[in-house]
């Protein structure tokens, strides 16, 4: 089946931003000709301060027998004192209420209205007027005005969407954020987006190939975005072993390939562990004797030495199986030929190793083009991308923050287990000391958030 066409990248951000919550404004309904006297007097005994998303004055509905044109304009927070208190203690706008705003004494309730009201956050229509600031209860009786109490959005929205719902409850300004200032808001480049799709093809096709072969249809690559150079690409293999995701698996196969790319690097990281291993193994020895036949301490030592060669067999042999699902060569194949000394390696062994991987037809299928090695290793996949079909499960999605991939970029989300949007984000969590940008690449005419992959089945 050939890969579809793909939509608009979208960006997943760490969150949603602010949640709507809403707070008690004591309000008044006035004749429309007052609103800009009022609005001006307000603002000098009132400020809004860290409303100022919220605006002063709405049209009142038309009342049922006609009359003049009439507003709704906003006095002060219902909880006025305990923000005054913050206002002057944090001074993070850097307005405070006007001296004219004074402390009175605590509301005289008439057969329990004010009272009520005080604590109510409902719109009310027959709340008295109580406990306002001394400047804007004298405008109240100047123009013996009528206080309720509404509800108004606490916290600016953040997009168009939000801005729509929550304006129902009372008129909101909003600028669209810079997205500069709110990095994950911003959508990548028209470039990078067909960079996205081309690589998201090729995972859909060597993810195919793995379901057609009986194992779960998921793929994942790993590219270089400075060459565009797709430096490990495989298939999930968990039908072989319950580990082997595809992001798992590439992950092993990028670091296989900086192992074949860099070898010299490799000899001397081996060469220091070997010194180190064979200090440590000459004060295991040394220990031995002086207990006369070893103490458990010193057989416990010997067996981690020696199961430390295990774990890097299982770990070299985990790295080329799973590079492409378990059957063929490792994806490092794809670029080595652009490196002499592994082209000379390649013609001593012979024609079979320079035969094409699945790697190496995803990167033909990315239309990957040559591109110079880096004279120094890179640290793990430091700046990399990871193309998945399948958004990863916590597990890959941990591994791809430990090999400091800079953007991953999925298909299908997963509502289930999906670490990176559907269930739950990740990339979401402050403790961490990595973050990577993530997005969701749907097919063409799918919303963001559907199934995306769907008929291509699997997960991660």
């Amino acid at each position: 089946m050939p890969p579809p066409e793909f939509g608009e990248p979208r960006a997943v951000p760490p969150s949603d931003g602010p949640v709507l919550e809403l707070m008690g404004m004591w309000a008044a309904s006035i004749p429309a000709r007052l609103g800009g006297a009022l609005m001006k007097a307000l603002g000098s005994a009132a400020p809004m301060g860290r409303l100022g998303h919220v605006k002063r004055v709405r049209k009142a509905a038309a009342a049922p027998g006609g009359g003049p044109p009439q507003l709704d304009i906003l006095l002060c927070p219902l909880k006025w004192r305990e923000d005054q208190q913050q206002e002057q203690g944090q001074q993070d706008d850097g307005q405070e209420w006007s001296a004219a705003v004074q402390q009175q004494p605590a509301p005289q309730a008439h057969d329990g209205v004010a009272a009520a009201a005080a604590q109510a956050d409902g719109p009310r229509a027959d709340a008295a007027p109580a406990d306002l600031p001394l400047a804007v209860a004298q405008l109240v009786q100047q123009h013996d005005l009528k206080p309720y109490v509404t509800q108004v959005p606490r916290y600016a929205p953040l997009t168009r969407q939000q801005l729509d719902e929550w304006s129902a409850h009372w008129p909101l300004n909003w600028r669209a954020p810079d997205a500069a200032s709110v990095p994950h808001l911003s959508q990548p480049p028209p470039a990078d987006a067909e960079t996205m799709r081309r690589h998201m093809a090729a995972a859909w096709q060597l993810a195919a190939e793995a379901g057609a072969a009986g194992g779960v249809a998921n793929a994942c690559l790993i590219v270089d975005p400075e060459g565009d150079v797709v430096v490990a690409a495989a298939a999930d293999a968990t039908h072989k072993h319950p580990l082997r995701h595809a992001a798992m698996a590439a992950v092993a196969a990028a670091a296989e390939w900086q192992r074949q790319m860099w070898p010299n690097e490799q000899q001397q990281q081996c060469s220091s562990a070997d010194d180190g291993t064979a200090d440590e193994e000459q004060g295991v020895a040394a220990a031995a004797e002086g207990q006369q036949g070893g103490s458990e301490e010193a057989d416990g030592k010997r067996r981690r030495l020696e199961g430390s060669h295990d774990v890097q067999d299982a770990a070299h042999e985990a790295a080329g199986a799973g590079s492409t699902g378990g059957d063929l060569p490792h994806p490092h194949k794809l670029h080595t030929q652009q490196d002499a000394q592994q082209q000379q390696q390649q013609q001593q062994q012979g024609p079979e190793a320079g035969a094409p991987s699945a790697a190496a037809a995803a990167g033909d299928a990315a239309g990957v083009a040559a591109a110079p090695v880096p004279s120094t290793r890179p640290y793990l996949c430091t700046g990399y991308d990871a193309y998945l079909l399948h958004e990863p499960c916590t597990m890959c999605a941990m591994a791809l923050v430990h090999s400091r991939l800079r953007r991953v970029v999925y298909c299908a989300p997963d509502p289930r287990w999906g670490a990176v949007g559907g269930s739950y984000r990740l990339h979401a969590q402050r403790s961490l000391n990595h973050h990577y940008r993530v997005f969701q690449l749907p097919p063409a005419g799918e919303a963001a958030g559907a199934g995306g992959a769907a008929e291509a089945g699997g997960a991660c």
